[in-house]
């Protein structure tokens, strides 16, 4: 058994998004900070791309490599990271292999905030409350969805956990028959499932921690080929909600929970 936790990292994907990481990864770190006192606790993104564009605009960012050499440097033994992701999947897998690179057994690593029943539980009833029931309209509710490298085949047994069926099972037993959860890849077939039925509205939000880049331009964009534009072109009028999960306090208290059981002794 170890001691107590000397440093927290909170590990966001990151987003290059103007505002969005000050709207959601830093309220959702803040919220975390809190819930590990007296451990000190620092962000860092994970995302290659988003520092990559982050360094060309000339705006800070932090690797998760840079921070836990640095915490190491600091003379900080106990290490724990804190996920800022949705659910198990790529990013998890390669968030525990860069840690193991970094620290060996050393640090630990925490859970998303979708990792079991009773969080797909919590997250439903927020999302019921975010976004509440309207007349002959659906709550479409859009994910990054899941993909792994071509080169590195999923681990045998790993992300057995489904979280977008489980949420989906949480919010059919809320009543909530009238929220959808869709992906990226799977959003033409959305439209199309609306569009038979002959709703003719629907509440559009993302199902992700930052409303960024791809929120702003698949979900949202003006293009024709984004989701909202297919919506309106099939005849559905769309409510959007720009607003990522970080946004919602109660998801950061989800995730400063995960934080508080991964520093637990």
């Amino acid at each position: 058994e170890r001691g107590p936790m000397d440093a927290v990292v909170f590990a966001a994907y990151g987003t290059a998004q103007e505002g969005a990481a000050a709207r959601t990864i830093e309220p959702i770190a803040a919220c975390v900070g809190g819930a590990v006192a007296p451990a000190r606790c620092v962000s860092a993104f994970t995302s290659t791309a988003v520092m990559e564009v982050l360094a060309k605009q000339r705006r800070a960012c932090v690797s998760l490599e840079d921070t836990l050499a640095r915490l190491a440097r600091e003379g900080c033994r106990h290490i724990a990271v804190q996920p800022g992701f949705f659910a198990e999947g790529w990013a998890m897998h390669d968030l525990r292999a860069r840690v193991q690179a970094a620290c060996g057994d050393t640090a630990r690593v925490g859970q998303p905030l979708v990792a079991c029943h009773a969080d797909a539980v919590r997250l439903a009833e927020i999302l019921g409350a975010e976004h509440p029931r309207r007349t002959n309209a659906r709550v479409v509710l859009v994910a990054h969805g899941e993909s792994w490298p071509a080169d590195c085949p999923r681990p045998a047994g790993e992300s057995a956990f489904d979280a977008l069926d489980a949420l989906r099972r949480a919010l059919d037993a809320r009543g909530r028959d009238d929220a959808i959860l869709t992906t990226m890849a799977t959003s033409d077939a959305t439209v199309r499932e609306i569009a038979d039925s002959g709703v003719r509205a629907v509440t559009l939000a993302p199902l992700m921690i930052a409303a960024g880049h791809h929120a702003m331009r698949q979900v949202f964009g003006k293009r024709p080929d984004s989701l909202a534009a297919r919506f309106a072109a099939a005849g559905i009028a769309v409510d959007p909600v720009v607003a990522g999960l970080g946004e919602y306090p109660a998801v950061c208290d989800l995730f400063a929970d995960h934080a508080r059981e991964l520093c637990r002794v």
